[in-house]
C-alpha cells in the first residue's frame, strides 16, 4: 500500500543520503588537506637544500631528488582523492538542489489534511451556529410582533421610530457580541468595536419600548393608577425616556421619577402634573 506520507518519507531519506555522503566527503576532504599540508612541508624542505645542492653538494642533491619523489607521490595521492571526491560532491550538490522541491511537496502533503479538516470544522461551525442564530432571529421577530400589537397604543409615527431603534440595536448587539467572541482570535469583522454583550445593547431599547407603552397606555386610560402620575407636555420634548413628545400630549410616568432629565422637565414646567400624588422626584 502506498504510504500516506510518501513526500515526507522521501524528504527524510533524501536528508539521510545527504548526511551519509557528506560524512564520506568530509573524510576525503580531510585527507586532501593532509596531502596539501605534506606537499607544502616537502616544498619547504626541498628549498632548504637548494643552496647546498646548487654548490655541488651531491648529498644535498640526492636528498632533494628523494624529496621530489615524495612530493610527486603526494600529488598523485591528491589526484586520487579528487577522483574519489568529485562524484560525491556532484551527487551532494544534486541532492541539495532537489531539497526545496521535496520540502514543497512535503508541505503540500501536510496541507491536504489540514485543509480538509478546516472545511469539516467550518461546516460543523455553521451547523452549530444556526440554532443560536435562530434564537436571535426569533427574539427580533417577537419584538416586531409586539410593535404590531402595540401600534394602536403608540401610534404609527412613534412605533416606526422605536422599530427603527430596535432594529439598529439588534444589529449592533450582534456585532458587539460577535466582536467580543471573535476579536481575541484575530477576527476583524466589524472594524474597531469594543466587545460587549448582546443584551447590554438591546435591553435599553426594550426598556424604552416598555416605557413608551406604559407612558402612552396609562396616559390614555384617564384613570388613576397606583404608583403612576399623569403629566401633560406644555411644549415639544425630545429624548425624554427615549420618546419624542408633542405639546398637549399626556403621558403616564412611574413615581417617584428616577430619571434626572425627567425630573428637570417637571421642575421647569415642560411636564405638568395633572394628578396629585405623593411627589414626583426620587
Amino acid at each position: 500500500m502506498e504510504s500516506k506520507h510518501m513526500a515526507a518519507e522521501k524528504h527524510r531519506a533524501h536528508r539521510e543520503r545527504i548526511a551519509t555522503l557528506s560524512e564520506q566527503l568530509s573524510g576525503i576532504e580531510q585527507s586532501l588537506l593532509n596531502e596539501k599540508n605534506s606537499s607544502i612541508a616537502l616544498d619547504r624542505e626541498i628549498a632548504s637544500h637548494a643552496k647546498a645542492a646548487a654548490s655541488g653538494d651531491k648529498g644535498a642533491l640526492q636528498k632533494q631528488r628523494t624529496l621530489h619523489d615524495q612530493r610527486a607521490e603526494r600529488e598523485i595521492q591528491k589526484n586520487n582523492l579528487e577522483i574519489l571526491a568529485a562524484p560525491i560532491r556532484a551527487e551532494v550538490a544534486k541532492l541539495q538542489a532537489e531539497v526545496p522541491g521535496l520540502m514543497l511537496n512535503e508541505q503540500r502533503e501536510a496541507l491536504g489534511p489540514l485543509i480538509a479538516n478546516l472545511r469539516a470544522r467550518a461546516a460543523r461551525g455553521e451547523l452549530l451556529m444556526e440554532p443560536a442564530l435562530r434564537e436571535f432571529i426569533a427574539a427580533k421577530k417577537e419584538c416586531d410582533d409586539l410593535l404590531l400589537v402595540a401600534l394602536p397604543v403608540l401610534g404609527r409615527e412613534r412605533a416606526a421610530r422605536i422599530a427603527n431603534s430596535l432594529g439598529k440595536a439588534f444589529s449592533q448587539g450582534m456585532r458587539q457580541y460577535l466582536s467580543k467572541v471573535l476579536s481575541p482570535a484575530g477576527f476583524l469583522l466589524f472594524g474597531a468595536l469594543e466587545g460587549g454583550s448582546f443584551a447590554a445593547v438591546v435591553t435599553p431599547e426594550l426598556e424604552t419600548l416598555q416605557l413608551a407603552l406604559e407612558a402612552d397606555y396609562y396616559g390614555d386610560i384617564g384613570e388613576a393608577v397606583p404608583g403612576r402620575e399623569r403629566f401633560k407636555c406644555t411644549t415639544n420634548i425630545s429624548g425624554v425616556l427615549g420618546l419624542r413628545l408633542k405639546a398637549g400630549e399626556i403621558i403616564s410616568l412611574a413615581v417617584p421619577i428616577a430619571d434626572p432629565a425627567v425630573v428637570k422637565m417637571v421642575e421647569i414646567g415642560a411636564l405638568e402634573q395633572i394628578e396629585s400624588g405623593k411627589g414626583v422626584a426620587a
